[in-house]
Protein backbone atom coordinates (compact mmCIF):
# COMPACT_ATOMS: atom_id res chain seq x y z
CA UNK A 1 0.00 0.00 0.00
CA UNK A 2 2.85 2.38 0.84
CA UNK A 3 4.50 1.76 -2.54
CA UNK A 4 1.19 2.48 -4.29
CA UNK A 5 0.87 5.79 -2.44
CA UNK A 6 4.43 6.76 -3.39
CA UNK A 7 3.74 5.89 -7.02
CA UNK A 8 0.60 8.04 -7.01
CA UNK A 9 2.49 10.97 -5.49
CA UNK A 10 5.23 10.62 -8.12
CA UNK A 11 2.62 10.51 -10.89
CA UNK A 12 0.92 13.67 -9.61
CA UNK A 13 4.27 15.46 -9.39
CA UNK A 14 5.12 14.44 -12.97
CA UNK A 15 1.68 15.58 -14.13
CA UNK A 16 2.12 18.95 -12.40
CA UNK A 17 5.54 19.47 -14.01
CA UNK A 18 4.27 18.52 -17.47
CA UNK A 19 1.25 20.84 -17.11
CA UNK A 20 3.43 23.73 -15.95
CA UNK A 21 5.73 23.18 -18.96
CA UNK A 22 2.76 23.34 -21.36
CA UNK A 23 2.74 19.66 -22.32
CA UNK A 24 -0.72 18.76 -23.68
CA UNK A 25 -2.49 16.53 -21.14
CA UNK A 26 -5.07 13.95 -22.25
CA UNK A 27 -7.25 11.85 -19.98
CA UNK A 28 -7.49 8.17 -20.74
CA UNK A 29 -7.56 4.82 -19.06
CA UNK A 30 -6.88 1.18 -19.60
CA UNK A 31 -8.83 0.48 -16.37
CA UNK A 32 -8.31 -2.64 -14.32
CA UNK A 33 -5.23 -1.08 -12.76
CA UNK A 34 -5.10 -0.42 -9.01
CA UNK A 35 -7.72 2.15 -7.93
CA UNK A 36 -8.81 2.61 -11.56
CA UNK A 37 -12.17 0.93 -11.95
CA UNK A 38 -14.45 0.75 -15.00
CA UNK A 39 -17.08 3.49 -14.87
CA UNK A 40 -15.16 5.59 -12.36
CA UNK A 41 -12.80 7.48 -14.67
CA UNK A 42 -14.39 10.84 -13.81
CA UNK A 43 -12.30 10.69 -10.64
CA UNK A 44 -9.31 11.22 -12.92
CA UNK A 45 -10.51 14.83 -13.16
CA UNK A 46 -9.97 15.18 -9.42
CA UNK A 47 -6.41 13.91 -9.77
CA UNK A 48 -5.66 16.36 -12.57
CA UNK A 49 -7.04 19.25 -10.50
CA UNK A 50 -5.03 18.17 -7.46
CA UNK A 51 -1.93 18.37 -9.69
CA UNK A 52 -2.71 22.04 -10.32
CA UNK A 53 -4.73 21.95 -13.54
CA UNK A 54 -7.62 24.42 -13.86
CA UNK A 55 -11.12 22.96 -14.05
CA UNK A 56 -11.42 24.01 -17.69
CA UNK A 57 -8.07 22.43 -18.56
CA UNK A 58 -9.21 19.19 -16.86
CA UNK A 59 -12.34 19.15 -19.03
CA UNK A 60 -10.34 19.95 -22.20
CA UNK A 61 -7.90 17.14 -21.32
CA UNK A 62 -10.86 14.78 -21.06
CA UNK A 63 -12.49 15.81 -24.33
CA UNK A 64 -10.56 17.74 -26.97
CA UNK A 65 -7.07 16.58 -25.99
CA UNK A 66 -8.16 12.95 -25.55
CA UNK A 67 -9.69 12.97 -29.03
CA UNK A 68 -6.50 14.46 -30.46
CA UNK A 69 -4.37 11.82 -28.71
CA UNK A 70 -6.47 9.15 -30.42
CA UNK A 71 -6.26 10.88 -33.79
CA UNK A 72 -10.06 11.28 -33.75
CA UNK A 73 -10.27 15.06 -33.38
CA UNK A 74 -12.22 15.36 -36.64
CA UNK A 75 -14.94 13.06 -35.20
CA UNK A 76 -15.14 13.73 -31.44
CA UNK A 77 -13.81 15.91 -28.64
CA UNK A 78 -15.59 19.22 -29.27
CA UNK A 79 -19.16 20.28 -29.99
CA UNK A 80 -19.16 21.05 -33.70
CA UNK A 81 -21.50 20.35 -36.61
CA UNK A 82 -20.70 17.00 -38.19
CA UNK A 83 -19.04 15.48 -35.12
CA UNK A 84 -20.48 12.68 -33.02
CA UNK A 85 -22.35 14.12 -30.07
CA UNK A 86 -21.71 11.85 -27.09
CA UNK A 87 -22.19 14.03 -24.05
CA UNK A 88 -23.82 14.57 -20.70
CA UNK A 89 -25.79 17.56 -19.46
CA UNK A 90 -25.26 18.20 -15.77
CA UNK A 91 -27.08 20.24 -13.12
CA UNK A 92 -24.03 21.84 -11.51
CA UNK A 93 -21.44 23.94 -13.29
CA UNK A 94 -18.28 21.79 -13.51
CA UNK A 95 -16.13 24.91 -13.84
CA UNK A 96 -17.19 25.73 -10.28
CA UNK A 97 -17.42 22.15 -8.95
CA UNK A 98 -15.34 19.68 -10.95
CA UNK A 99 -16.20 16.80 -8.61
CA UNK A 100 -19.83 17.16 -9.69
CA UNK A 101 -18.95 15.34 -12.92
CA UNK A 102 -18.24 12.20 -10.88
CA UNK A 103 -21.66 12.39 -9.19
CA UNK A 104 -24.22 10.35 -11.15
CA UNK A 105 -27.03 12.27 -9.42
CA UNK A 106 -25.74 15.43 -11.11
CA UNK A 107 -26.24 13.95 -14.61
CA UNK A 108 -29.52 15.19 -16.04
CA UNK A 109 -29.27 13.93 -19.63
CA UNK A 110 -27.12 11.54 -21.63
CA UNK A 111 -26.74 11.97 -25.39
CA UNK A 112 -25.16 9.34 -27.63
CA UNK A 113 -24.52 9.96 -31.30
CA UNK A 114 -26.68 13.10 -31.20
CA UNK A 115 -29.72 11.43 -29.61
CA UNK A 116 -30.92 11.64 -26.03
CA UNK A 117 -30.72 8.12 -24.61
CA UNK A 118 -31.23 8.73 -20.90
CA UNK A 119 -32.59 11.37 -18.57
CA UNK A 120 -32.78 11.95 -14.85
CA UNK A 121 -36.44 12.95 -14.72
CA UNK A 122 -39.46 11.43 -16.42
CA UNK A 123 -41.05 14.81 -17.26
CA UNK A 124 -40.65 18.58 -16.88
CA UNK A 125 -37.30 18.57 -18.66
CA UNK A 126 -37.85 21.68 -20.75
CA UNK A 127 -36.62 19.70 -23.76
CA UNK A 128 -39.32 18.95 -26.37
CA UNK A 129 -40.78 15.50 -25.74
CA UNK A 130 -40.15 14.39 -29.35
CA UNK A 131 -36.41 14.82 -28.76
CA UNK A 132 -36.68 12.73 -25.60
CA UNK A 133 -38.51 9.83 -27.29
CA UNK A 134 -36.84 6.58 -26.29
CA UNK A 135 -34.71 8.13 -23.55
CA UNK A 136 -34.94 6.00 -20.42
CA UNK A 137 -34.94 7.45 -16.91
CA UNK A 138 -31.53 6.97 -15.33
CA UNK A 139 -28.76 8.29 -13.26
CA UNK A 140 -30.38 9.08 -9.89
Amino acid sequence: MEKSKETQEDALLSLRKAYEMGVPIAMGTDAATPYNFHGENAMELHHMASAGMSNMDCIVASTKNAAKALGWESRIGTLEAGKLADLIIVAKNPLEDLKSLADRKNIEYVMQNGKFVARQFASDSGIPEELMAGAWVCCG
